[in-house]
Parts: C-alpha cells; sequence; structure tokens
C-alpha cells in the first residue's frame, strides 16, 4: 500500500547519499510502498542533470519534485 507519509527526513538523506540514482529511487519506493517506477522515470529522465556528478542540493531539489508528483497521482491530481 502507498504511503508517502512514512519517508522520513532521514530515508531523503541517505538516498541523496547514494551513488546510483536507481538505488536511490529503489530505497524510498521501498519504504513508501511504490510499485511502480514510472512516474519516478518521467520526472528523472525530465531533468537535465547527471545524479552521479549533481550536488546534494540538486539531488534534493529532484527527488522532492518526483515525490509531490508521486503524491499528485495518489491523490488523483496529476
Amino acid at each position: 500500500m502507498l504511503n508517502l507519509d512514512a519517508i522520513r527526513e532521514s530515508d531523503i538523506a541517505t538516498a541523496l547519499g547514494m551513488d546510483d540514482l536507481d538505488d536511490a529511487c529503489a530505497y524510498l519506493q521501498g519504504i513508501a510502498g511504490i510499485t511502480d517506477g514510472g512516474i519516478a522515470g518521467q520526472v528523472f529522465s525530465e531533468t537535465t542533470f547527471d545524479w552521479e556528478t549533481a550536488d546534494r542540493v540538486a539531488r534534493e531539489h529532484v527527488v522532492r519534485v518526483w515525490l509531490r508528483v508521486e503524491r499528485a497521482y495518489a491523490e488523483g491530481n496529476p
């Protein structure tokens, strides 16, 4: 069951420290019960930065955008 509220700030911090975008997404998806990576794929494919070289601020920005989009879809407001 989807529960985006299960993701804590410390979980986001852990994900931001991961070298691999797929690992970071999978980590957060596991916590929130997200079973489809389609929204993450869409959000991250629209960005112009490279996760591996992006600084923590840029990573955090795009992760928070992704989670807001996930919430909007879950609430039926894409």
